[in-house]
């Protein structure tokens, strides 16, 4: 019994399991382009997202945490459809690096129609959750 047990001691260890910190995106500005976006957590963890769009391909991740780390992550943005009409879009948005740490959250899109703007789609990007490792 106490072998099998090392044994899962020891398999958890050498998998590189590491502990996560999950918190909620307290605040968010992001650029007109959507291709830069500075966030901050309610852990105290300040992060700036950047890249063609944050909500599209590859992306970086910049974090300071409290503590003063300063680990820069490459990511990659995916959107996966929730509902389409034809004046709006709104699709889950999650942002996975190769750590493991991960941003998820909603984009959205919306176009008038008429009037000034015509039907030109206007995009929008809204981080609800950060997990870090």
């Amino acid at each position: 019994m106490k072998r099998s047990a090392l044994f899962v001691l020891l398999a958890m260890l050498g998998s590189g399991a590491c502990a996560q910190a999950v918190s909620t995106i307290s605040a968010q500005t992001c650029n007109v382009a959507l291709s830069q976006c500075t966030l901050t957590d309610t852990s105290g963890n300040s992060v700036v997202v950047h890249g063609q769009w944050v909500y599209s391909g590859t992306v970086s991740m910049d974090v300071v945490t409290p503590g003063g780390a300063q680990p820069t992550r490459t990511c990659v943005a995916s959107r996966t459809l929730v509902s389409q009409t034809l004046y709006k879009i709104i699709d889950d948005l999650t942002i996975t690096c190769g750590d493991g740490s991960s941003l998820t959250g909603t984009y959205s899109a919306t176009r008038s129609g008429s009037g000034r703007g015509g039907w030109a789609w206007h995009s929008h990007v809204s981080f609800e959750t950060l997990t870090l490792y």
